[in-house]
């Protein structure tokens, strides 16, 4: 029982000090104290356009409780098409780590990007291609796209449904949603909300304003089980993204 204790004891604890070479027989930490972690997985939207502000999602699991996960860099190798992602962590070298995964996820914006596919590569996750399309406006498309400023999934239990809550800022009291269109491919759901302005409000002038509103999505039956990614386009190129898990309960 004793040794248990101890075997435990040790499993648990960290090097005792700072100035304890046990604490640094890990990899070495890089001048800012930040280690590169291994992502497990590239989620990539697919309905982007030329007008937009790019953003990828990584996701993955940290070793142990003493690490953080810190700061997410995408570069662009423009001369070879290819995005390459990091991750960092913060770690605790001699803080007390439960040995169990912790998992995390991430964005990295990129930025505005040309038509056409990027390879996009992470130590530890498989190489994917992000495709750029031909924007259908000429400009920014905050005139078409709800500000939509936060969305979520969440699940109805009772018909085995998934919605989306999609939260945005109207700035006219004549605006109003549209058009809210729903499409899936096997680890997105790209949401892409539309406004249009009235000519008046019912009966009343139009005005500038600052109104918060919703809009529920439903997602289509038959979603297949994993992770997903909820990517929602937003105004001036912006967008929001969730990553959320579907069961098959």
């Amino acid at each position: 029982m004793l040794n248990m204790m101890l075997s435990a004891l040790v499993t648990l604890s960290a090097q005792a000090a700072p100035t304890d070479p046990l604490c640094y027989e890990v990899t070495p930490l890089r001048d800012d104290g930040l280690e590169l972690v291994a992502i497990d997985e590239l989620f990539l939207p697919q309905t982007l356009d030329d007008n937009d502000d790019v953003t990828v999602v990584v996701a993955g699991n940290l070793p142990n409780t003493c690490y953080k996960a810190a700061r997410t860099e995408a570069t662009l190798d423009r001369s070879t098409q290819k995005i390459t992602v990091v991750q960092y962590a913060e770690v605790n070298r001699c803080g007390v780590c439960a040995q169990v995964l912790v998992p995390f996820w991430r964005t990295a914006t990129v930025g505005v990007l040309p038509i056409g596919d990027f390879g996009v590569e992470a130590k530890g996750a498989p190489e994917a291609t992000l495709t750029v399309h031909e924007a259908e406006s000429g400009g920014p498309d905050g005139a078409q796209i709800a500000n939509v400023t936060h969305a979520k999934v969440e699940r109805d239990d009772a018909t085995d449904t998934y919605f989306a809550v999609l939260t945005a800022r109207f700035t006219d009291t004549c605006m109003r949603w549209d058009e809210v269109a729903v499409s899936v491919t096997e680890k997105t759901v790209e949401i892409v909300p539309s406004i249009t302005i009235l000519p008046d409000n019912d009966g009343a002038a139009c005005r500038a304003a600052s109104l918060p509103t919703q809009w529920l999505a439903h997602l289509p039956n038959g979603l297949s089980e994993g992770r997903k990614l909820l990517h929602v386009k937003a105004a001036e190129g912006k967008s929001v993204v969730e990553l959320f898990t579907v069961t098959t309960e």
